[in-house]
């Protein structure tokens, strides 16, 4: 049986009409909101970088320029205060050194490393940026920078590089 172009027309339209109405139903059915507008949930957080290492992106965006440097940060200068991760590189202190210094040095805190690869959550150098961000005081210590305010995406970058292993 064939139907004029126009009557076509309008049941595809209507069955549209009621494939999108059922969709809409079922979604209402399951998210427990009968009737009413299905609830908004949080924005998702952006994903994670690609590969992030040491070498490439957290020594020479973060580390050095804001922290290692002897003119801009603590953790260049000479003599180094006692406590302090030396992030600085020169003739004599390679890349490679400071990265082995910087995961090998000592905490004297249960659970937690500087750096704990796979768990920025437990890795001391995270919180004590993130710390800065959400105006909370790290598990030890000052937030850091102390006297200047992080872009956010240098704590995303460096909580990325952790949760990746933190590679060199």
């Amino acid at each position: 049986m064939s139907f004029p172009a126009s009557s076509h027309a309008k049941s595809v339209a209507s069955l549209r009409s009621l494939a999108a109405g059922l969709w809409l139903a079922a979604i209402l059915a399951c998210s427990g909101n009968s009737g009413s507008a299905p609830a908004l949930s949080p924005p998702l957080p952006p994903p994670p970088p690609a590969a992030v290492t040491f070498s490439a992106d957290i020594h020479p965006s973060l580390l050095l320029p804001f922290c290692g440097s002897a003119t801009a940060g603590c953790h260049g200068q000479s003599p180094l205060p006692q406590g302090f991760v030396r992030f600085d590189v020169s003739d004599t202190r390679s890349l490679r050194q400071c990265y082995d210094e910087l995961k090998a040095y000592p905490l004297s805190l249960p659970g937690w490393e500087v750096v704990k690869p796979g768990d920025a959550t437990h890795s001391l150098l995270y919180d004590k940026l993130a710390s800065g961000l959400e105006n909370r005081q790290p598990v030890t210590g000052h937030p850091m920078p102390p006297n200047a305010q992080l872009d956010p995406k240098f704590a995303t970058l460096v909580r990325a590089w952790i949760d990746q292993g933190a590679p060199f």
